[in-house]
């Protein structure tokens, strides 16, 4: 599910400040494993999208990773309307942002699709312009 919403987007962003002025200040200490999801949180942030599934371990806010999949396990596996799947959600900033990864996920699909079903990792570098191919 992708939720798009700048407010949350960005008080989620000011948790993430805090918690990096922390660790530049050394009042931190985090290991190489939550050091690597700490980056990988930061690519997709890059890109304009908060998956909670990447904060670090460390990251003081358990309250809010706690919230976040609990809400989500009550809604997966039947317990919804759904039906029995898994549920869960990242945060786009805006829908210019929902829209450039849709765009760049349905470009890599259509690429594999050539390729006989193999995963095909393209260049998936976002234009502002349309993509009419």
């Amino acid at each position: 599910m992708a939720i798009v919403s700048k407010e949350l987007y960005e008080k989620i962003l000011r948790l993430i400040c805090r918690y990096q002025m922390e660790l530049r200040r050394s009042r931190r200490s985090v290991s190489i494993r939550e050091i690597n999801i700490y980056h990988e949180f930061l690519e997709y942030t890059a890109i304009g999208w908060i998956r909670p599934d990447k904060l670090p371990f460390s990251f003081r806010l358990r309250e809010l990773k706690d919230e976040w999949f609990d809400f989500f396990r009550s809604v997966s596996y039947g317990k919804s309307e759904v039906g029995n799947h898994k549920v869960s959600a990242g945060i786009f900033k805006d829908y210019r942002f929902f829209e450039q990864y849709a765009s760049s996920g349905l470009r890599e699909l259509r690429e594999s699709l050539r390729n006989g079903g193999e995963h095909v990792n393209t260049d998936q570098t976002v234009s502002h312009e349309p993509d009419n191919r």
